[in-house]
């Protein structure tokens, strides 16, 4: 695989996991079981989470195409990324894993909800630090 494609990889993960968790916000509310004002604060709350781990992956991919330029297309350790892949997902999981029981099954409130998420995201980030800092250092 290479570090271009490992990148993107990572960034989707990221990406796929803040859409599921968004889409499971937005259930209850068009079936009318939040109002407009909760909504925003649990999608205020999953930005708040995002917002670090994102502005990693893509600082690292812009910095990436302006000083590596054709280094892109070098192949990357598969045990590196796949360390790196594991931890972010285990990270996104935690996440992902209430979001989707509340939006989906009814399960929580939104104060529980948020204040979950913004639990997990404090404590586990280590996951994420750790996975992007070890995967992107080693490239």
């Amino acid at each position: 695989m290479t570090i271009k494609k490992a990148r993107v990889s990572l960034l989707s993960v990221f990406l796929v996991c803040f859409v599921v968790q968004g889409t499971a916000f937005a259930f209850p509310f068009l079936k009318s079981r939040i109002y407009s004002d909760e909504l925003l604060q649990l999608l205020l709350t999953l930005f708040k989470v995002y917002s670090v781990q994102l502005a990693v992956v893509l600082g690292v991919i812009v910095s990436g195409f302006f000083t590596q330029g054709r280094g892109l297309t070098k192949a990357t350790q598969g045990s590196y990324f796949w360390i790196a892949f594991v931890l972010i997902s285990i990270w996104n999981v935690l996440l992902m894993w209430r979001s989707a029981c509340f939006g989906f099954f009814q399960m929580g409130t939104v104060s529980d909800i948020s204040e979950y998420l913004e639990q997990v995201s404090t404590y586990s980030s280590w996951l994420v630090a750790g996975g992007l800092s070890f995967y992107f250092l080693r490239q």
